[in-house]
Parts: C-alpha cells; sequence; structure tokens
C-alpha cells in the first residue's frame, strides 16, 4: 500500500479530534492532543505564507485540505483555491476544488507590482506597457501600450477570453 495514502486521516478520524466551525473556517481540538493543548483550543499554526498547519497523527497537514476532508469525505485530489486570496479563510464556502492552471489563473496581485495589474508591466527598451497572459504554460504577448489604461483593458478583455476568475488580480 502508498505510505502517503496510509497517513491521511479519515473523515471520521478528524471529526472526532477536530471541531470545525463554518462561521469563522476555524479548527478547535475536541481532544487533548499535546500537555500544552486542552480540549477546545484553537488548532493549528499560521505559517509565514499565510496558511494554517495542524499535526494530526504525527504529520503536518494545511487545515483547508483537513476541512475540505471532514466536509466532503476525502482529501482533495488537487489543489484547493482560496477564492478569495486570504489564505487563512478556510470557510468552505471560500474553498474550490481547482487544477493547478485553474489555481493559476486566481492570483492576488504582487504588492510590488508597478502597474497594479497582473500581466501589465512597463517595459523600459519600448518605454510602453508590455501587456502578456499565461495560456497553457505559455506567454501570449497582448502588446504594447502608450496609455496604461490601454494596457490594462487589453488585459481584462484577455481575462475574460481566457476564462480567468473574476478574482483574478485582485489584491489580497
Amino acid at each position: 500500500m502508498n505510505k502517503s495514502v496510509q497517513n491521511i486521516p479519515s473523515k471520521e478520524f478528524l471529526n472526532s479530534v477536530l471541531r470545525y466551525e463554518p462561521e469563522t473556517g476555524f479548527l478547535y481540538w475536541k481532544v487533548r492532543a499535546s500537555y500544552r493543548i486542552s480540549i477546545g483550543t484553537k488548532a493549528g499554526t499560521l505559517t509565514w505564507g499565510g496558511y494554517t498547519h495542524i499535526k494530526v497523527g504525527g504529520k503536518l497537514h494545511l487545515a483547508h485540505r483537513l476541512i475540505w476532508c471532514m466536509i466532503h469525505g476525502e482529501f482533495p485530489p488537487n489543489d484547493l483555491d482560496h477564492i478569495n486570496h486570504n489564505r487563512n479563510d478556510n470557510r468552505i464556502e471560500n474553498l474550490r476544488l481547482a487544477t493547478r492552471t485553474e489555481n493559476m489563473k486566481n492570483l492576488s496581485v504582487r504588492s510590488n507590482s508597478k502597474s497594479g495589474v497582473l500581466g501589465v508591466r512597463w517595459h523600459n527598451c519600448s518605454g510602453k506597457w508590455k501587456v502578456q497572459i499565461g495560456i497553457n504554460g505559455k506567454s501570449i504577448h497582448l502588446g504594447y501600450f502608450k496609455d496604461k489604461s490601454d494596457a490594462i483593458k487589453a488585459r481584462m478583455e484577455a481575462n475574460i477570453k481566457y476564462g480567468y476568475h473574476v478574482n483574478h488580480g485582485t489584491v489580497k
């Protein structure tokens, strides 16, 4: 038997040791997990990347994947997308099954973005805004634009054309 499959806790086990609060998306211990953790204590540790990890059955798991299993009875086969980009918002309505491609079509804009829009950047050599979009692992050039607003418009139209999530490129 595959060792990784053996380490995956069941829905029944998870629901016996953790309580899920759907309004907040938080998990709480139903059992005394260690000498430092009491029953009713909020479970997990927030990581530098914004996700919550929880040690269950001797192994670290991402809280949103545990929650998915607790609700749906199995671990997600692919990615789970946080629809609103908040990696610590584990309410079930904020989680969706997604392929890696679908998940990449719902990214936040980076805090150091000069344009404020994914796929729109200043191109020094041309002195214009360069617009591109990723499709099936390839970068598609959409053009150079003198006006930033025209560049943004081109990218927004491409987002719709290529099926990007409506939240794609919004600020976290």
